[in-house]
């Protein structure tokens, strides 16, 4: 994804994240935040599988498990609503009746809960945590 296309597409991140895009900014190789590294086109939707498996992953870590740690995290652990987390993790709304009243994007919420789960995932690990080398 290019650089400055994150805020046209209302995304939020948490400032962890900011300060990560700017260093990759500052690194910049080319047009995307997170490009593959041998063709310096856009990774690749298996990119991160690959990213996982280098990193000695393979078969304990997926792309999806990430989504869904996300997922119950909020679930378990805060007070936002489901809407929110679904909002984030960019599924869409089931309900046709739903989806015809949902207008907003939940901007605000949503970067309050980003930086909520950066803070708690940069923490110090607690038992049954496994810490990701990168």
């Amino acid at each position: 994804m290019p650089l400055c296309s994150l805020a046209l597409q209302g995304i939020p991140l948490s400032e962890y994240s900011i300060k990560l895009v700017r260093r990759m900014a500052e690194a910049k190789t080319c047009e995307f935040v997170f490009p593959n590294g041998n063709s310096l086109k856009h990774l690749s939707g298996a990119g991160m599988s690959s990213v996982l498996d280098r990193m000695g992953y393979k078969d304990v870590i997926t792309a999806h498990g990430f989504r869904s740690t996300l997922h119950d995290y909020l679930a378990e652990e805060t007070r936002y609503e489901n809407i929110v987390a679904e909002m984030a993790l960019a599924r869409g709304i089931d309900s046709k009746v739903e989806r015809s009243y949902r207008r907003g994007d939940l901007l605000k919420r949503r970067k309050s809960m980003m930086e909520l789960h950066s803070n708690y995932a940069c923490s110090t690990p607690q038992t049954k945590v496994v810490s990701i080398a990168g």
